[in-house]
């Protein structure tokens, strides 16, 4: 008959180490917090439509809605030339019966343009330039219908580029593992309640201390 290992070794000593360490996001790729993102070292924040998921990838970030039929994608692109409507129009190759419509996004150059993706599909591109570097968008989606019910998401999105305040600078750090020893009564929810991992917090307090699903 098999007699089960020790699951733990050296516990005390893993939890003095592991606490203090970060968690999640990098700092130095941006964090989430919810449907916002924010950049420490970029300096800058946006937001997403409520209840999107957003995905932040070495070379992009991509917000998507529940039912993942449309979608906002944010690159970044340097040294631009020109105003945003002149880099939009060279970069989207959008030809001269285009309408792009110049704007401010909070004190942002910036410029917008309804187009086509290569396969005909409907989309909004846009352009914000911020630090003499251009943060370039596109709002896709499954088809034309889901496109115009999305298409006012997708424009606030891009609205909501902003430089960092000095309060968001504190929401731009990664969150950190902190040991807390339970006591009697103390319950997951509880603690998932008190804690700033989102909607799921208390699965993910469940899995980092091998309980789950359930225990």
């Amino acid at each position: 008959r098999l007699v089960p290992a020790n699951r733990f070794v050296n516990r005390e000593d893993f939890l003095s180490r592991t606490h203090g360490i970060a968690f999640g996001d990098s700092p130095a790729q941006g964090v989430t917090r919810g449907s916002e993102f924010f950049h420490g070292e970029l300096g800058f924040a946006l937001r997403f439509p409520k209840d999107w998921k957003i995905q932040n990838r070495p070379d992009r970030l991509l917000g998507m809605n529940p039912a993942r039929k449309a979608g906002v994608e944010m690159a970044l692109a340097e040294k631009p030339e020109g105003a945003p409507a002149d880099f939009l129009r060279h970069s989207f190759r959008l030809g001269f019966g285009t309408e792009i419509a110049s704007l401010s996004v909070n004190g942002l150059p910036a410029a917008t343009a309804l187009t086509t993706t290569p396969k005909g599909a409907p989309m909004l591109a846009a352009a914000v330039y911020f630090k003499h570097q251009a943060y370039v968008f596109k709002g896709m989606a499954a088809d034309d219908n889901i496109f115009r019910k999305n298409r006012a998401g997708m424009l606030e999105t891009v609205k909501s580029f902003h430089a960092l305040t000095e309060e968001e600078r504190k929401l731009a750090k990664p969150l950190t593992i902190k040991t807390v020893i339970a006591k009697a009564g103390m319950s997951y929810r509880e603690l998932a309640r008190a804690s700033k991992l989102g909607k799921h917090a208390e699965s993910i307090l469940r899995l980092i201390n091998a309980t789950y699903p359930a225990g």
